[in-house]
C-alpha cells in the first residue's frame, strides 16, 4: 500500500515539475526574444524611445527618484534590461536544471525503487548545479550593482552636499552552499541506502 502511494504521489509531483519547466522555458525565450526585438529597433531608429521617464532605482528595500536629466536613457534601458536578463537566464536555467534531477530522482521512485545508483547520481548532479548557480548568482550580482551606479550616475551623488560619497554594499549569499552540502549528504544516505537494498537482495 505504503509503495503505491509513493508511487502515485511522484506521479502527480512530476506532472507539476514537467509543466514548470515548459513555463520556464517559455518564459526565457519570450524575454530574450522581447529585448532582442527592442535592442535591434533601437540599433534600426535610434529615436525611438523605449521607455519614458525611467527614473526610479531600486536599491533593496529602497527606491530613489532621479531627476529627468538623470533618467535612463535608450542604451540605458538596454544595458540594465541585458543584465536583468541574465539574472533571471542564471536562476531560469538552474531552476530547470534541478527541476530536471528532482524527476530523475522521482522516476525510480514511481518505479518503487529509488534506492539505486541513479537516484545516487542526480542527488549529486543536483547539489553541483546548486553550487555554480549560487557563485555565478552572486558575481552577476556584483556587475548588476556596478550597472546600477554606472547607468544612474548615482557616484555624482556626493556633489549633493551632506553626502560624502557612494558606496556598493554587495552582500554575498552563502545559503546556496549549505544547500550544496545538504543535498551531498542526502547522495551518500541513498548511496548508503542502495548498498543495503542490494545486500538484501542478494540474501533473498
Amino acid at each position: 500500500m505504503e509503495n503505491k502511494k509513493m508511487i502515485a504521489t511522484a506521479q502527480k509531483i512530476d506532472v507539476f515539475f514537467k509543466i514548470l519547466q515548459v513555463i520556464i522555458i517559455g518564459g526565457l525565450i519570450g524575454s530574450c526574444i522581447i529585448i532582442a526585438a527592442l535592442t535591434v529597433v533601437n540599433w534600426v531608429n535610434p529615436d525611438v524611445v523605449i521607455g519614458k521617464g525611467v527614473n526610479n532605482v531600486s536599491l533593496g528595500p529602497v527606491s530613489v527618484l532621479v531627476t529627468p536629466e538623470y533618467a535612463l536613457d535608450n542604451n540605458g534601458i538596454l544595458v540594465y534590461s541585458w543584465i536583468v536578463l541574465a539574472l533571471g537566464c542564471i536562476g531560469g536555467t538552474a531552476t530547470w536544471f534541478c527541476l530536471k534531477y528532482i524527476r530523475n530522482i522521482l522516476e525510480t521512485m514511481k518505479q518503487g525503487s529509488p534506492f539505486c545508483h541513479e537516484t545516487v547520481g542526480n542527488f549529486k548532479k543536483l547539489a553541483w548545479v546548486v553550487l555554480i548557480a549560487g557563485i555565478v548568482k552572486n558575481i552577476v550580482n556584483f556587475v548588476a550593482a556596478r550597472a546600477v551606479v554606472s547607468q544612474w550616475h548615482l557616484a555624482e551623488l556626493p556633489q549633493i552636499e551632506g553626502i560624502q560619497g557612494v558606496q556598493m554594499n554587495v552582500e554575498l549569499e552563502p545559503g546556496f552552499i549549505l544547500v550544496f552540502f545538504g543535498i551531498l549528504l542526502m547522495s551518500y544516505i541513498f548511496e548508503y541506502g542502495t548498498s543495503l537494498q542490494q545486500l538484501s537482495d542478494e540474501t533473498l
